[in-house]
């Protein structure tokens, strides 16, 4: 045995097949991503060095001494395979002088999981076939390996989950932009399962080879042959009868069975938990649903050809566990299908039936642009029209103004698109497509959309529509943008050039935890090393608020002051003003902190970090309402993504507006926690009063509007809404109220029917 293992070892084949891994190993150490002990590395070692186990296998298979017994051999080629993956490693751990390895040791756990025993399933399946086909077997063993590279196509075509494993690369994480790892836990019980089928394929190797001998073997290696062949098939029958409830996929019969409820519309049927929407929640969001589909249905002049289903996930956690993304909100236009987390679902209802509307016309398997991925997403950015409540060209001409705007030709292919920072992807792409849009018309973007091609259609190159494009921002007046916000925006890397992207990642989700558990000198510590590890805006946010959430208020201000005076960094920092405000609000010092507010609010980020600041602004110049309203204001970080104000403690807010003071800005915040709580009445009666500041009245009167709106009383929402327009200062306002105006009209209509 040992003879021979050292002549496998050693066999030129082997040696060729061996420095052909040592030869990938080298090219993926110039490689983003690949050039670390990590997933992505594991993965194309799982592919190439599962692919090669079983070619080494079938070449040596024919070649076996005659006396050498069947396991023996499957065992030879095991430790062959196997010590071929030690010298990607050794590179890999020699590369990480020169380019640092973020978790070494989740990374060799990695190697172990997926390459490791990658070979074992094909060693093992190698072995089989050539057994089973004495003429011809790597034919049948590529069949073999082909159909398991491609069926896992046929799982993300028919589920709606994103993510998929694979006996070969390990695990596919999906098209999205969650920086996280992959699941540990998921991919022991999915190789628990390889190994199963590994049994399975030795076993029937074993009863092939012996053929009617079996029986002549001692009792006591046909009883050891025996249990083992029947672990085999117990782990393989219940990996595929309870792969959902193991996590290894999520079909749509257990989706629907998670999330539980059911709300049928005459376009859609919405699946969604009763966590998320009371009855009279979920009729506000499935008439939301028809608006939005009659909007961009009537812009697009597209029409779905059946019924939409929308899956609403109550929270990212339980999303990320059926679908495989916690962050994105994502469309399957070639089922006709959206998935939406409950919080996000009214902000990106929109941009996904873009999706599923251009993928009625929409080409290849998946009914979208393969090699023009940028048509993809340009095309829903640009039929929104808007980003972070600016106008696309504003944007895209402030990125020409500064350097970032890349050619049209660099962010509309895929490769492009999906290398550069997402936020330049998707708005460079939207107001390229809306430029496009705009000058030859919506019949010819559609035309280039189904042939997945822009030349053919457009009768000129990219890099020539590029230059119209570049010359009409350069040339017209689209609005201009803050330098401080094009910056905050568009100066973040990519998941390509990010440090450690999926460790800090999860040291984020884990400081995140730590926090709404209100350990918060535990979240400190791990934002803390999420910070050393690469700078991250995030970490960077997580550990001033948990430095204010212990009441270190001078460490909050000498921490973002230092942050402000890093000019590599300050702009993706930027609103960590807001809490150098508050810190300087706690400390007495009124005048830093409105200081603080104005600088964040002069900015423009259009974000609800400035929407706070406004509020604290305005509050902390009413000495009346300082002492009551502070204690509402200390209430809304408890969530962290800060998306609304909805963490306010009614009982402060109610408190402050008790006041004998009229303060408009009191009012205007019960007011918007009111509407939250769906008590309309209640939020039109605060309102009630003779006078509002100028400053205030867009507010009110979209407020008002709102409460008429959700109390069907359209023709007095009308009202309100034309007078908010009246006074909008921002596109972002004037875009809203033009929004509830189209919603007004819509819903008086569709519920009159």
């Amino acid at each position: 045995m040992d003879n021979a293992f050292s002549k496998v070892l050693t066999h030129r084949i082997t040696l060729v097949y061996g420095s052909l891994l040592v030869l990938v190993t080298v090219v993926c150490t110039q490689v983003p991503r690949l050039n670390v002990l990590g997933y992505e590395f594991a993965m194309v070692m799982g592919l190439v060095a599962g692919v090669i186990g079983g070619v080494i296998t079938l070449h040596f298979a024919h070649r076996r001494p005659p006396g050498m017994y069947i396991l023996k051999f499957v065992a030879l080629m095991l430790g062959v395979s196997e010590i071929l993956l030690i010298p990607p490693l050794v590179i890999m751990m020699m590369n990480a002088w020169i380019v640092p390895n973020c978790s070494f040791l989740d990374g060799l756990l990695l190697y172990l999981l997926i390459p490791g025993f990658s070979v074992v399933f094909s060693v093992t399946l190698a072995s089989l076939i050539s057994t089973l086909f004495s003429r011809r077997p790597g034919i049948w063993y590529a069949i073999v390996i082909i159909t398991i590279l491609l069926w896992p196509l046929s799982i993300l075509y028919f589920q709606p989950q994103t993510y998929v494993y694979n006996h070969l690369f390990g695990f596919f994480m999906g098209l999205t932009w969650d920086r996280s790892q992959p699941p540990f836990i998921g991919l022991l019980v999915y190789r628990a399962l390889t190994l199963g089928f590994a049994l399975l394929f030795v076993g029937f190797t074993v009863l092939k080879e012996l053929r009617g001998h079996f029986l002549d073997r001692p009792l006591k290696k046909i009883a050891l042959f025996s249990v083992a062949l029947g672990a085999g098939f117990a782990i393989v029958l219940s990996g595929f009868y309870w792969s959902d409830d193991f996590g290894l996929s999520t079909s749509t019969y257990y989706l629907e069975k998670q999330l539980g409820s059911k709300y049928d519309t005459q376009h859609f049927v919405i699946i969604y938990s009763r966590d998320s929407f009371d009855s009279l929640g979920i009729r506000q969001m499935a008439v939301e649903h028809e608006f939005r589909l009659d909007q961009v249905g009537r812009l697009m002049g597209i029409t779905p050809a059946g019924k939409i289903t929308s899956y609403l996930y109550p929270d990212a956690e339980l999303k990320k566990r059926l679908l495989g993304t916690a962050s994105s909100d994502i469309a399957r236009p070639w089922q006709r299908e959206i998935h939406l987390t409950a919080g996000s679902a009214y902000r990106n209802l929109a941009h996904e039936l873009v999706h599923v509307l251009a993928g009625e016309i929409g080409p290849y398997l998946f009914h979208s642009p393969v090699w023009n991925v940028g048509l993809t997403e340009g095309l829903a950015i640009a039929v929104e029209d808007e980003w972070e409540g600016y106008p696309l060209h504003a944007l895209a001409r402030a990125m020409l103004d500064n350097g970032l705007l890349p050619d049209a030709d660099a962010i509309i292919g895929t490769a492009g698109f999906i290398t550069k920072t997402s936020s330049i992807s998707y708005v460079a792409s939207g107001s390229f497509v809306r430029f496009l849009i705009d000058k030859y018309g919506w019949p010819r973007m559609k035309q280039a959309y189904a042939a997945d091609d822009l030349k053919s259609v457009y009768g000129h190159d990219v890099e020539e529509l590029s230059r119209e494009w570049k010359t009409f921002l350069d040339t017209n007046d689209v609005g201009r943008v803050s330098r401080t916000a094009i910056l905050y925006y568009f100066s973040r890397p990519s998941l390509f050039s990010a440090v450690c992207p999926r460790i800090v990642g999860d040291l984020n989700d884990e400081g995140r935890r730590a926090f709404s558990q209100g350990n918060f000198r535990r979240a400190a510590h791990v934002w803390e090393e999420s910070e050393k590890l690469a700078p991250n805006s995030y970490a960077a946010w997580g550990l001033t608020l948990a430095l204010q959430a212990q009441g270190k208020y001078d460490s909050v201000r000498v921490y973002v002051e230092s942050l402000m005076r890093d000019t590599a960094r300050f702009y993706s920092v930027y609103p960590l003003l807001l809490l150098k405000g508050d810190a300087c609000w706690e400390t007495g010092d009124s005048i830093a902190a409105v200081t603080a507010y104005s600088q964040l609010l002069d900015a423009g980020l259009n974000h609800v970090y400035s929407e706070r600041a406004r509020f604290h602004r305005a509050v902390l110049q009413e000495p009346a309402l300082r002492g009551a309203l502070w204690n509402v204001f200390r209430r809304t970080y408890s969530d962290m993504d800060a998306d609304s104000l909805l963490a306010l403690n009614i009982h402060d807010a109610e408190a402050a507006v008790g006041l004998d003071s009229l303060s408009s800005v009191a009012r205007i915040l019960l007011a918007r926690f009111l509407i939250a709580r769906k008590e309309y009445s209640r939020a039109l009666d605060v309102l009630a009063v003779d006078w509002i500041s100028p400053s205030w009245m867009y507010d009110a009167c979209v407020i008002k509007g709102t409460a008429l709106f959700y109390m069907e009383r359209y023709g007095r929402a009308k009202l309100m809404f034309e007078r908010a327009q009246r006074f909008a200062t921002r596109f972002a306002q004037e875009r809203k109220a033009n929004t509830w105006l189209q919603r007004t009209a819509f819903c008086k209509k569709y519920l009159a029917q």
